[in-house]
């Protein structure tokens, strides 16, 4: 926003350079006054004249009264602010736009402006060494991301800083309509800004977010699959659910040939199982072992055929499913998402206390899934 203020020639600098301005870069100040007045106006100011000067009034003009134009300059008066004083101004000879700076004119050099910044560790991206052990302390940025931007930015915009480190390491949350942390200090313009953080449309609202390198997604990190256990290598080819069918089938079965063996029992006087025998025939064709039973009625043949089908396939999916675990040794299957991680059995999840300080906390309080929502119940924050 553009900001143009008419008025005598005593309040410049209060005007120009007032709080409520801090945050606008253009700011002209026109004042009408004669020469002599003109003179000491420049004398009180000290301020340096841009070259060229703007056009001259006519004779009559230079020795009455004439248009003094000022303007707000962010970082002229040695990286700080300053009234400049631009020269005299007709609108017949150039338009009241161009005595603006042009676009981003201001920000080509800070001369040496020093800015307040606060951070907080966050390896890879940023690490430092504190000058003393007070919390607060001012720090010494080292090998990290985050250096590298600021050398390379110092070295173009010319300017300096002052670091410090956040007391209590916290980013800054919302609460009661304020923010914690180093967002509330941002918020009330204690620190021109600091070094990381995440983005959130709570943020948006107090500060301008820089994009300087890609955001640090939130992922699941766990050791390395390991390999299972060898003492449970012959019932793993086939899932519980597998063996507890198998299990539910042979006693199903023996108690159908058991059933039938009674009813033929009545009309029969030949050689019958009995119920020890019918559960150790559906067992032993399991196992694989051949049986000198053969029975004479044709609904028993059927269902032992039925019975010797079943067992065949059984057998061959257990013993091509335990070549393969013996050729290759199966490793536990590590979740990779957060929806694994809520399936998976006998997994316990956490993260550091310094991270819950900011916008994970938000992003894991504030969801509504259900997986996020259990994730969050679950989690450890501080214990390794």
């Amino acid at each position: 926003m553009r900001v143009v203020v008419v008025g005598d020639g005593e309040g410049v600098e209060d005007v120009l350079l007032h709080h409520s301005l801090r945050n606008s870069v253009d700011g002209l100040y026109l004042t009408l006054q004669r020469r002599r007045q003109h003179s000491r106006a420049n004398a009180s100011l000290s301020r340096q004249r841009l070259t060229p000067r703007l056009p001259h009034t006519s004779n009559r003009e230079d020795g009455g009264e004439h248009v003094s134009v000022y303007r707000r300059c962010l970082y002229c008066g040695a990286g700080r602010e300053a009234a400049q004083h631009v020269g005299r101004w007709r609108p017949s000879d150039v338009a009241l736009d161009t005595l603006f700076f042009g676009k981003d004119e201001q920000f080509k050099s800070l001369e040496g402006h020093s800015f307040k910044i606060l951070s907080t560790a966050y390896i890879p991206y940023f690490d430092f060494l504190r000058d003393r052990d007070e919390p607060g302390t001012t720090i010494k940025p080292i090998f990290s991301v985050e250096l590298f931007i600021l050398e390379e930015l110092t070295k173009r915009l010319n300017f300096t800083y002052v670091m410090r480190e956040q007391p209590d390491g916290v980013w800054g949350r919302l609460v009661n309509s304020s923010f914690n942390g180093m967002m509330g200090r941002l918020e009330k313009e204690e620190v021109d800004y600091c070094t990381l953080c995440g983005i959130t449309p709570n943020r948006n609202k107090i500060i301008d977010h820089l994009p300087l390198h890609p955001s640090d997604p939130i992922t699941v990190v766990s050791l390395k699959p390991s390999f299972l256990s060898q003492h449970f290598l012959l019932v793993r080819p086939l899932t519980g659910r597998v063996w507890a069918g198998v299990l539910a089938g042979v006693v199903l079965w023996g108690s159908v040939m058991v059933c039938f063996d009674k009813l033929l029992r009545r009309i029969s006087t030949r050689t019958h199982l009995g119920v020890n025998l019918s559960f150790l025939l559906g067992w032993g064709s399991l196992l694989e072992q051949s049986s000198p039973y053969l029975p004479v009625s044709v609904s028993k043949r059927v269902l032992l055929s039925a019975w010797l089908t079943f067992s065949l396939i059984v057998v061959s999916a257990y013993k091509s499913s335990l070549i393969a675990n013996l050729s290759i040794q199966g490793k536990v299957i590590a979740p990779e998402t957060l929806g694994e991680l809520v399936k998976a059995k006998n997994w316990e999840w956490g993260t550091e206390e310094f991270v819950f300080k900011g916008y994970p906390f938000e992003y894991f309080y504030k969801h509504r899934d259900p997986v996020v929502m259990t994730v969050f119940k679950g989690m450890k924050v501080g214990v390794p």
